[in-house]
């Protein structure tokens, strides 16, 4: 005799009475395969489509064995998600021997499959966390509640059953036994004079229900049970049933008639009261359930168009520590052909705002990360990456699961995150960071958005904008790349792609071809467009212009070029030389040092000019104490990577420091002795979005450091000193070639002299309007907020606030009080020039100064670059 049963939790979880259950002979039920038998029929998938069945159960032969059960794994996980891209919503089940499916295991098939198929005992592999298990039996009119209710009692999540032509009728009627939210009830009250066939009593403890269901299979019979006194009976199923019920004290009579009945009997008067109880639970989510769903919506999207043409903007973004940018941005048109390379057709570029205005656009270096080993959220045929459950959110008002991923072994991977859209499985974002990079890309961070496009009343799946942020290591410096792309005006299936992809390959355009080495320019060759074998890894510039800083006696001319290469001497070497006569500075880095990812760079620079250095006491300049001071260095820098967002740098400098008397200085003044500083310095800095950082510490010692000044100076001498520096800025694009940024450094030293205290001017600690003399501190802050703004892409149009404070030592304070406040405005524009030459022109204005004579001062430049 089977046990008594009440289901007390599933009637307090809201459950259904009985498990789900498919009619193997209804096509829009039930459909099931001879797995890989099926393989050979093409149209494997056309009843799915046509029928859209609620399971399909994979039947594999006890004797199949497979040669490679990884590639088997992968040709089962494929087989399931094309029928299911026919019927997202299909269970799949799988009836296999233990052994063929715990080999299939080790390959991720558990998330691809619903059920397990058992006979007697229920048999779930452990590596399928969320599998239930499925029953089949054959039943009639006799057992079929029976045999639900049995495969209820031992687990069974879906039964199929064989062998019974159900009816419209039957159906309901199941249905609305699920509906009384009661567990089964064995051993059933005994009954006198039923007939042969199907009864089964169910029983809601929430509200002290009971229910009969039953068969009814001649004209008219009675029969009887006994129950609690003073219960209530009717008929809930069906409404309209000629069937009768009555109770006497505590006996039941029921009369039957032919088909499907269900009895309710209650107590009139309830002798206890049952406290309603809400259950919160929320069942474990599977992320690699998440994953397949994802994967068969993919699959379902997959053949929706062959050819795609779309409008893309995609803007680059330079941003240094210090806050400075510089923006390029191309207007292209894409032609993508399905399990093609994309192309792009290069109609515009825009440099910091401003329209390219020749025909010819320029071939700029190509720097871009590798491609990945292997994607996520597609069928592999191994486990290459793992995923994670991270709970509900929300991507543009959808309600979306969130499933991080990472990879199970190093390499050129992605690591992040997708948000799977609850409704439909779509991913609508996807954010990762590449690891495995090699330079001089050595951080890659993106983030994907996908949304439905309309296009002549059809819908598609496509991505629409993505962001991304890469960090470069070009010539020793830490560069902050920031990348969005922004897609529109969609065609699919244009039937004018060929002629148009054709009528671009016979323009000038400039073409470039995403393809697995990454980007390569088409070019023309013989009227045809050709992969261009040459890799663009180097770039010259004619320069020339005219720098004024209040320093500096007169306005310096520059005149020369600048020249980058990314891959000096074919070694993987990276050079900048900027030679302008009067400035100059020649760089040299190994972007791949030991082959760790590190780079060594060295860096001399050379100039002619001396700048002035004067003294302020009591807010009036001392034109008797002031010098010239010129500076010339080489140093060599050590850079470590730290993760993707982390860098670690170690620097050694040695500083050539000159100086010679002033237009006006005392004779008795002692100038300090030409000498060589040498600096020791670490860096910490950090970038991620559009925020970047860094803190430096420098301890400098100098190589001659004697008696300096007038006779009566009491400044200590003082032949070292330390510094540290934070600089933090943070930028922010805007639309229509609009740009903010803001910016902090920080600054402090210990023992400071008047030639090691902090300065501001043009080339040290910029502040508009100042120049580079006059002002010492020990202690320093500054602020910048700027501005910028593509005006009718004719030039752009930059303003800047600078204000800064500063903290003097007794020995450089200007009076009493011992802090110093600057404050100036800037204005810049860029523009295209005549034979394609490049303009910028800067101009400063200190508008505020606790130093009278450092007030209403100008600084500025004036830069042609010409690219050839």
């Amino acid at each position: 005799m089977r046990l008594f049963c009440l289901f007390l939790t599933l009637a307090a979880l809201g459950q259904t009475t009985l498990p789900d259950w498919v009619f193997s002979n209804q096509a829009d039920q039930f459909i099931e395969y001879s797995y890989p038998e099926c393989l050979k029929h093409m149209e494997y998938t056309d009843n799915i489509a046509k029928n859209q069945p609620r399971a399909a159960l994979i039947n594999i032969a006890p004797a199949w064995q497979p040669a490679d059960w990884k590639k088997a794994g992968f040709e089962l996980k494929a087989f399931i998600v094309s029928i299911r891209s026919q019927q997202p919503d299909l269970l799949i089940g799988l009836n296999a021997p233990q052994a063929t499916v715990e080999s299939l295991m080790a390959y991720g098939l558990a998330p691809y499959i619903d059920g397990y198929l058992f006979e007697d005992i229920p048999w779930i592999p452990d590596q399928d966390l969320t599998g239930k298990g499925w029953f089949r039996s054959e039943v009639n009119y006799k057992n079929l509640l029976t045999v639900l209710c049995d495969a209820d009692a031992v687990g069974a999540y879906l039964v199929i059953l064989d062998g019974f032509n159900a009816t419209a009728n039957d159906e309901a009627f199941l249905k609305r036994i699920n509906q009384t939210q009661a567990g089964t009830m064995d051993p059933m009250p005994h009954m006198i004079n039923r007939e042969e066939g199907s009864y089964q009593f169910f029983f809601n403890p929430g509200t002290s229900t009971y229910y009969l269901g039953f068969y009814g299979q001649n004209e008219q019979r009675t029969f009887y049970f006994k129950l609690k006194e003073n219960m209530e009976t009717d008929i809930v199923y069906p409404e309209d049933s000629t069937a009768s019920v009555k109770n006497y004290g505590d006996r039941v009579e029921v009369t039957s008639v032919s088909g499907p009945c269900l009895v309710r009997m209650h107590l009139r008067k309830p002798e206890f009261q049952v406290e309603n109880v809400t259950v919160s639970s929320k069942s474990t989510v599977d992320p690699n359930e998440l994953i397949v769903k994802n994967q068969v919506f993919v699959e379902n999207q997959a053949g929706t168009w062959q050819t795609l043409q779309a409008k893309q903007d995609m803007n680059y973004r330079y941003q240094a520590t210090s806050g400075a940018t510089v923006d390029v941005t191309y207007r292209d048109s894409i032609f993508w052909e399905k399990d093609q390379p994309v192309e792009y057709v290069r109609q515009k570029m825009f440099i910091n705002g401003v329209v390219w205005p020749y025909k010819d656009l320029p071939e700029l270096p190509l720097i871009q990360p590798e491609k990945v080993q292997s994607e996520p959220l597609v069928i592999n045929l191994d486990k290459t990456y793992s995923y994670t459950y991270a709970g509900e959110d929300k991507v543009d008002g959808h309600v979306c699961w969130k499933v991080r991923f990472e990879p199970n072994e190093a390499g050129n991977f992605l690591k992040g995150t997708v948000w799977i859209d609850q409704k439909n499985g779509a991913h609508r974002k996807v954010k990762a960071i590449q690891s495995g990079l090699k330079p001089p890309v050595i951080g890659n961070e993106m983030t994907a958005y996908f949304d439905w496009v309309t296009y002549q009343g059809n819908n598609y799946w496509l991505q629409i904008r993505e962001e991304n942020l890469q960090i470069l290591n070009v010539v020793g410096v830490r560069i902050p790349l920031q990348i969005q792309i922004d897609r529109s005006e969609f065609q699919l299936d244009n039937p004018q792609f060929g002629a148009e992809k054709e009528a671009s390959y016979q323009s000038d355009h400039l073409i470039l071809r995403d393809s697995q080495a990454g980007f390569r320019y088409l070019k023309k060759e013989g009227g045809q467009r050709v992969v261009s074998k040459q890799v663009y890894s180097k770039q010259k510039f004619a320069l020339g212009g005219v720098l004024y800083d209040p320093g500096m006696d007169y306005p310096v001319p520059l005149a020369g070029f600048n020249y980058v290469n990314l891959d000096f001497l074919q070694k993987g070497y990276q050079a900048n030389f900027f030679i302008a006569g009067a400035i100059n500075d020649i760089i040299l880095s190994n972007s791949d040092f030991l082959g760790k990812g590190w780079d060594l760079t060295g860096e001399a620079f050379l100039t002619a000019f001396y700048f002035s250095d004067a003294v302020y006491r009591g807010g009036e300049s001392v034109d008797e104490e002031e010098v010239k001071k010129l500076t010339e260095s080489v140093d060599v820098t050590l850079g470590i990577p730290i993760g993707t967002f982390f860098k670690l740098e170690t620097n050694l400098a040695s500083k050539f420091i000159d100086y010679k008397e002033g237009d006006d200085t005392r004779e008795d003044f002692v100038l300090p002795q030409s000498h060589i500083e040498n600096r020791a310095t670490v860096n910490l800095m950090f970038t991620r979005g559009r925020f970047s950082s860094s803190l430096e510490a420098a301890f400098v010692k100098r190589s001659k450091w004697e008696k300096w000044g007038l006779p009566e100076s009491t400044e200590p001498l003082l032949d070292s000193y330390r510094t540290i520096r934070c600089d933090m800025s943070l930028t922010r694009k805007l639309p229509k070639f609009q740009s903010v940024q803001a910016s902090l450094r920080y600054l402090k030293g210990w023992d400071l002299d008047r030639f090691s205290r902090f300065g501001f001017g043009f080339f040290e600690n910029n502040v508009a309007g100042f120049g580079t003399s006059g002002i010492e501190a020990n202690q320093a802050l500054r602020f910048r907020l700027g501005y910028q703004r593509g005006v009718k892409e004719l030039f752009q149009l930059g303003i800047r606030l600078d204000a800064a404070r500063a903290w003097q030592d007794a020995y450089a304070a200007n009076s009493a009080d011992d802090t110093v406040d600057l404050m100036g405005i800037g204005i810049s524009t860029n523009l295209i020039g005549p034979w394609k030459t490049v303009i910028r022109f800067e101009l400063g204005y200190g508008f505020h100064s606790d130093l009278a004579d450092e007030e209403g001062e100008f600084n500025g430049q004036l830069v042609f670059l010409k690219l050839f």
